[in-house]
C-alpha cells in the first residue's frame, strides 16, 4: 500500500530524514494504518490449467510504411518580462489642448496615438534607468555593475544570482573581518548568518541561521569567500534544518502535501 515498509511507530522512529525523503507525509500515515478483516467465500470453483504451444513460421514483409511522429523537446529558460504602466493619459491630455473640431479627426487621432506610444516608451526607459541605480531592482543593466566591480558576466545565471554576487562584492571592501564575512554571506542567503571561528584549527564555519536548508547560489559564495579570506584559513558551512519536534507541532493537513525533504526546510 505504501513505499514505507515499517508498520508501527516503534519501527518508524529508527528512520532518518534521508530514508523518508522520497515519500510524502500521506504515505507515512497510510503505512501506519492497521486493520483486521475477515474474508469469506462460498461456492468457489477454481480450475488451473497449463498449455504449451510451439510452432515454426516464416514472415515476409513487403512495402514497409514508415510513419514519423513529432518530437517533443522540453527545456527551462529564464524569461524576464518588463511591464510599464503609464502614469498619465497622454492622448487625452494632448487632445484637451486642441480645438474641439479635432476630436473626431482620424488623422489627428492617428497622430496622437503615435505620440502617445513614443511618450510611454520614454517613460518606460526612465523607469528602467531608475531601477538600474539600485542593485536590488536592476535587471537589464546588471552587466554594468559587474563591469565596474571587475566581475565576469555569466548570462547563463539568473538575475538574482548575479545581483547577489554584485552585492557581496560591494560589501567585501577593506580589511577582511568576521563582520565582513557575515555581511558577504548574508548577501547570498537573504538571511542572517553566524561566523564561528576555530583559531586552533585555522578555520571558520559559516552557519546559516536566518533560513533553513541550503542557499541556492553556494558556488558564487564559495568563490568570493576564497577571494577575500586570508589564504591560511579554511572554511565550512553549517546549515539549519527542522527536527522531528517540528513535525509534532503540525497537523496532517498542514504538511500532507510536503515531501520529507521539503519538511526539513518548511517554515
Amino acid at each position: 500500500m505504501s513505499a514505507i515498509e515499517q508498520q508501527t511507530w516503534d519501527a518508524v522512529q529508527t528512520l532518518t530524514w534521508g530514508d523518508l525523503d522520497p515519500h510524502l507525509v500521506m504515505d507515512f500515515r497510510m503505512a501506519l494504518s492497521e486493520g483486521v478483516g475477515e474474508l469469506g467465500a462460498q461456492g468457489v470453483d477454481l480450475n488451473i490449467g497449463k498449455a504449451t504451444s510451439e510452432g515454426v513460421g516464416e514472415t515476409l514483409i513487403q512495402g514497409v510504411n514508415i510513419e514519423f511522429s513529432p518530437i517533443i523537446s522540453e527545456g527551462q529558460a529564464e524569461i524576464i518580462v518588463s511591464c510599464s504602466v503609464a502614469k498619465r493619459d497622454y492622448k487625452t491630455e494632448m487632445l484637451k489642448a486642441l480645438p474641439t473640431y479635432y476630436y473626431n479627426s482620424e488623422v489627428m487621432n492617428n497622430l496622437l496615438e503615435a505620440d502617445t506610444k513614443e511618450l510611454r516608451r520614454l517613460e518606460f526607459e526612465l523607469d528602467t534607468f531608475q531601477d538600474s541605480l539600485f542593485i536590488d531592482s536592476v535587471v537589464e543593466n546588471v552587466n554594468r555593475w559587474e563591469q565596474d566591480l571587475g566581475i565576469s558576466s555569466d548570462v547563463s545565471k539568473p538575475y538574482d544570482f548575479r545581483r547577489e554576487k554584485v552585492k557581496a562584492k560591494l560589501r567585501a571592501v577593506g580589511t577582511t573581518t568576521k563582520a565582513m564575512i557575515e555581511t558577504v554571506a548574508a548577501a547570498f542567503s537573504n538571511g542572517e548568518v553566524e561566523v564561528i571561528e576555530d583559531n586552533a584549527s585555522y578555520s571558520f564555519k559559516i552557519k546559516f541561521t536566518g533560513i533553513k536548508g541550503t542557499p541556492a547560489n553556494m558556488a558564487d559564495l564559495s568563490a568570493i569567500l576564497e577571494e577575500i579570506k586570508p589564504a591560511h584559513l579554511a572554511f565550512a558551512y553549517d546549515y539549519t534544518f527542522n527536527t522531528w519536534s517540528f513535525v509534532e507541532a503540525r497537523t496532517w493537513q498542514q504538511v500532507s502535501t510536503l515531501t520529507w525533504a521539503g519538511m526539513q526546510t518548511f517554515n
